[in-house]
């Protein structure tokens, strides 16, 4: 039905610049509320055994770019990739030119322009300018991420607690 969400796992959700409210899942994938139509529509992952269906996180960067943080679920043993983003072009989510092969859990970003995710073990820091990538490893995982006005990110783990993070200091 298109007018109704019947998923039981609702994992994250998120409005876009258009007032369109999306919908993660554990098991569905992404769908999208249609605010013009009023229906739901389902966002396709790019197709191969890399499709995700088990998606942790949704979140909208500074730019308005959309990114999917998903997770081996049961049936989706083949998942190469953690971190997708969705392309306009085709309206679907592709895997992330950025090579993260580790699930991912919770996604953020920064005034100087990098993008945060944190995974079953770590905290990793992609620059978006030079597409660098470093690996924080905190052995928790890092269920929430959340940058402030100093540029210091709030850390949520399992385990681990509530950590900070400071940047300039990588601690």
């Amino acid at each position: 039905d298109r007018r109704h969400h019947r998923i039981n796992q609702v994992t994250s959700i998120l409005k876009d610049n258009d007032q369109n409210i999306w919908t993660a899942s554990y098991g569905a994938g992404v769908r999208k509320y249609n605010k013009a139509t009023g229906d739901f529509e389902n966002v396709p992952f790019s197709h191969g055994e890399g499709a995700a269906k088990y998606v942790f996180r949704l979140f909208k960067d500074r730019e308005g770019k959309i990114w999917a943080g998903c997770i081996k679920g049961r049936y989706d043993a083949n998942l190469r990739k953690g971190l997708w983003v969705y392309d306009t072009r085709s309206k679907s989510f592709v895997e992330s030119s950025y090579p993260v092969y580790e699930e991912v859990l919770s996604i953020e970003d920064d005034k100087r322009g990098n993008l945060w995710v944190g995974t079953l073990k770590s905290l990793i820091r992609i620059s978006k300018k030079t597409s660098e990538i470093q690996t924080f490893p905190l052995g928790s995982y890092v269920r929430a991420i959340k940058s402030d006005s100093d540029n210091r990110l709030w850390i949520g783990t399992i385990g681990g607690g509530l950590l900070l993070f400071d940047e300039k200091n990588e601690r």
